[in-house]
């Protein structure tokens, strides 16, 4: 696919170029969702809760604006854009909208916005950990993106894995650097908080968690039968672990989560059948 790699695209005859040339290729032109005008210098979500701790707002719309335009784009073009992180209930909205007219449209979403919302900002004192991009909304966006997956509208949930030197988040809120360690927090997080609690079903978990991103991108599909390399993680829904960022394998120990018990953790990681995480080793190593 074509990326624009977390930078947006302002200028609208380059992301209609981007489309057409991508088309003859068969690639997904994945958009990064912002208004910069609208979000330069702000920090978390526009409503109350900025309100309220006195920190500049980033509104729904810098994200809404940016995803009918990409979406009008490619209808124009008939090229495939992918949106990222989805947010915003309108988006979604939209994005169902798009599809119903024969766009070729896909979505994704964090685990993080799929969680939390823009409240954990206030119940954890302002800890920079928290502010990711796009921030952490309202909990009507929480719940419309669950519904977007349950729908089939979003197809894939993402990491969105972000990590940083402990120094550019050990700053005020506003001169932090924006982004979450969350890969090795994420499949924990969708069986604790999203499948247990009934709010998501594993099956349509375990697909956006998979088939949903390799179909978007159109990697090699992989099957689960006899004779096949094995391409697979497997997870003991009744493993309780607390997170301890000391033991991320990432460098990154940048997350809002630690010291939180979550149940659903990998156990082994498979790819193209040789063994490349074993919870067992791994804790043995820590």
């Amino acid at each position: 696919g074509v990326s624009d790699d977390g930078v947006p695209v302002v200028n609208g005859e380059i992301m209609r170029n981007a489309l057409e040339y991508s088309s003859m290729f068969n690639l997904p032109v994945t958009s990064h969702l912002e208004d910069p005008f609208l979000s330069q210098d702000r920090v978390i979500h526009e409503g109350e809760i900025s309100t309220r701790l006195g920190l500049k707002g980033i509104p729904a719309a810098a994200e809404e604006i940016m995803a009918y335009r990409d979406l009008q784009l490619a209808k124009i073009t008939r090229g495939h854009i992918h949106l990222c992180h989805l947010s915003s209930a309108n988006t979604v909205k939209l994005l169902e909208l798009a599809r119903a007219e024969g766009v070729k449209a896909t979505g994704e979403v964090t685990v993080h916005h799929l969680t939390q919302t823009d409240r954990l900002v206030e119940e954890l004192h302002f800890d920079p950990n928290t502010k990711i991009n796009p921030p952490l909304r309202a909990e009507e966006d929480r719940q419309a993106l669950i519904k977007g997956l349950k729908d089939g509208i979003i197809e894939a949930i993402i990491t969105d894995h972000a990590p940083h030197h402990l120094d550019d988040k050990r700053v005020e809120y506003d001169r932090a650097a924006f982004g979450i360690s969350g890969l090795e927090v994420a499949i924990p997080l969708v069986f604790d908080r999203l499948i247990s609690t009934g709010q998501l079903d594993l099956a349509t978990a375990v697909k956006a968690l998979s088939y949903g991103p390799a179909e978007i991108y159109k990697l090699p599909k992989r099957q689960l039968k006899e004779g096949s390399l094995a391409n697979i993680t497997i997870v003991d829904p009744e493993l309780k672990k607390t997170i301890d960022k000391e033991k991320f394998i990432s460098k990154g120990k940048n997350t809002p989560y630690q010291g939180l018990e979550l149940k659903g953790w990998p156990v082994y990681t498979l790819v193209e059948g040789k063994l490349c995480y074993s919870r067992v080793e791994s804790e043995e190593e820590s």
